[in-house]
């Protein structure tokens, strides 16, 4: 059977209540990043999986209650890679971005053969063929 290892987190980004954040990532199970210095002072980031020992849940599951934590203005963005152990046969790599409002905008990495055809007219195979 395929064993997948997956590293998700997210950018440090400004909450209503660092309480509040802090609650969400215990129910979650995720690791808390904390903003200490620089441009990163005072904002919180997260890690959903690490690949290793930390082993969080899907963001679908929570967005709703992060985006309702972001500051006005906020984007939280996670970025996700996700690779089959001891081989290079299968990548997947996705971001995602969501808002304050609730907003959210996912690239995913396969993206890329659909912008070929549709930007340059030529024809990239597809994922599978890698």
């Amino acid at each position: 059977m395929k064993e997948f290892i997956e590293k998700s987190r997210s950018n440090y980004f400004k909450v209503s209540s660092g309480a509040g954040f802090e609650k969400l990532c215990e129910k979650w199970r995720l690791e808390i990043l904390y903003g200490e210095s620089g441009i990163r002072a005072g904002k919180f980031g997260f890690i959903i999986s690490d690949g290793n020992k930390q082993k969080g849940r899907s963001i679908h599951k929570f967005k709703k209650e992060l985006s309702e934590l972001l500051e006005e203005g906020e984007i939280c963005i996670v970025r996700t890679i996700a690779y089959e152990r001891d081989t290079m046969d299968e990548l997947h790599a996705r971001t995602i971005a969501i808002d304050a409002q609730g907003r959210e905008l996912i690239v995913d990495l396969d993206d890329l053969f659909a912008m070929i055809r549709s930007v340059w007219g030529m024809d990239a195979g597809t994922p599978e063929e890698l």
